[in-house]
């Protein structure tokens, strides 16, 4: 259960207080249908949470006589009720409202949210406290977004996280308040208050670290978030993953690093494999981590060059294919291979590159394998290009080369 308290005798019971606030972890409750109108469907609610305020709303369903007569899908407030989107199971079996229902909540989204939304909160005090403020945030499960009102410096990022994570460590409590409209003017806060319509207004606290009005649902300490990861930023916007999802990041890129950096001592193109498993695995998931990836690559490639290199017509040439590269992103690892004779490299987007000091000999290369994989492409003076259809293994290249 939540920590929370109820500042002003003036305030309504607490036992008429939306259950989210009061006991965030209460997955039931008895509810009241008052209005059908097609997929939707109107409750004198207190139990699910409304998307509102950047965090989404809560998914469960509803059961009528011990039946389960519809999923809940979405929820929107109205005034003191709520209205479901829901898909029917069965419509047949219900009568005409108002009559009663069973509502249950899908209890690992809602505790998914709880860490988000302490998270984001935990995020965003950091960062004003280094003079940034939070213009927007976005709670969905075990992941968040923070989009500031100015530039942060990326080299400072990890101090951000590193603060972060040390305070979920810490275990501080989490506590929501409850006060009136006139102790809600004066009262400081990080975040604005917006509704000043409202009757009763809730103030949620982290120990030594933030002050917020909010209306969404949090954990009663920030030891249950669990680990906080960057996956993806720009120069205003942050994305973050919590929890559970932020674990299994973690220990897959774990896995893999490791096994990669076994295997770059005896077996660079083993390593280069497995890394290449790796980006294709978390590119759609982090970002962040997708950048330490290909640092690695360019170290296996740099490092290991010898592994790569094939005898084509009595000259070493470098074959490295399918690297998670755009061209127009290859900078330090170009630098590397321009110390090589020759070199064949294959990037993300389908270009395959050729180049070599010998001009003659990259002509004939880029000869042979615009002929051979009926490509598109050109060139000039030791310098070749060929736009590919689709990404080809080594093993295609050097077939083709002997």
């Amino acid at each position: 259960m939540n920590n929370y308290e109820v500042l002003n005798s003036k305030i309504m019971r607490s036992s008429d207080l939306p259950l989210y606030w009061i006991d965030p972890l209460k997955v039931e409750a008895d509810l009241n249908v008052l209005k059908i109108e097609g997929k939707k469907i109107t409750v004198q609610d207190l139990l699910f949470y409304p998307e509102g305020g950047g965090q989404e709303s809560d998914q469960g369903e509803l059961l009528y006589n011990d039946q389960v007569i519809a999923e809940v899908l979405h929820v929107e407030k109205s005034s003191s009720e709520a209205i479901l989107e829901v898909k029917w199971k069965d419509r047949k079996v219900i009568p005409e409202p108002p009559f009663p229902v069973k509502a249950k909540i899908q209890p690992d989204r809602r505790k998914a949210l709880m860490r988000s939304h302490t998270s984001q909160h935990l995020v965003s005090a950091i960062f004003e406290k280094h003079g940034y403020e939070t213009k927007r945030a976005e709670i969905h499960p075990d992941e968040f977004l923070v989009e500031l009102d100015k530039d942060f410096p990326s080299e400072d990022l990890s101090s951000i996280i590193e603060e972060a994570n040390l305070t979920v460590v810490n275990g501080k409590k989490v506590v929501s308040k409850f006060i009136t409209k006139e102790e809600a003017m004066k009262f400081k806060a990080r975040t604005p208050l917006k509704k000043a319509e409202e009757r009763i207004f809730r103030v949620v606290e982290i120990e030594d670290t933030d002050v917020s009005f909010c209306g969404g649902t949090h954990t009663s300490s920030t030891s249950e978030i669990g680990t906080i990861l960057l996956t993806n930023h720009g120069k205003r916007f942050f994305r973050f993953v919590v929890g559970h999802k932020a674990s299994e990041m973690l220990n897959k890129l774990t896995h893999y690093l490791l096994l990669a950096s076994k295997q770059v001592a005896t077996s660079p193109n083993q390593a280069l494999e497995t890394l290449l498993r790796t980006y294709a695995t978390l590119k759609d998931e982090n970002r962040n981590m997708n950048q330490r990836i290909q640092s690695f690559i360019r170290e296996v490639v740099a490092k290991s060059q010898e592994s790569f290199i094939e005898i084509v017509n009595g000259k070493p040439v470098l074959v490295i294919m399918a690297l998670p590269i755009a061209k127009k992103q290859m900078g330090k690892i170009m630098d590397e291979l321009k110390k090589s004779e020759t070199f064949i490299i294959s990037t993300s987007d389908n270009i395959l590159i050729i180049e070599s000091k010998h001009y003659e000999f990259a002509e004939s290369i880029f000869e042979k394998l615009k002929k051979a994989l009926t490509a598109k492409g050109g060139g000039a003076k030791g310098r070749y290009t060929l736009k590919l259809e689709e990404q080809l293994d080594r093993s295609k290249i050097i077939s083709i080369l002997d």
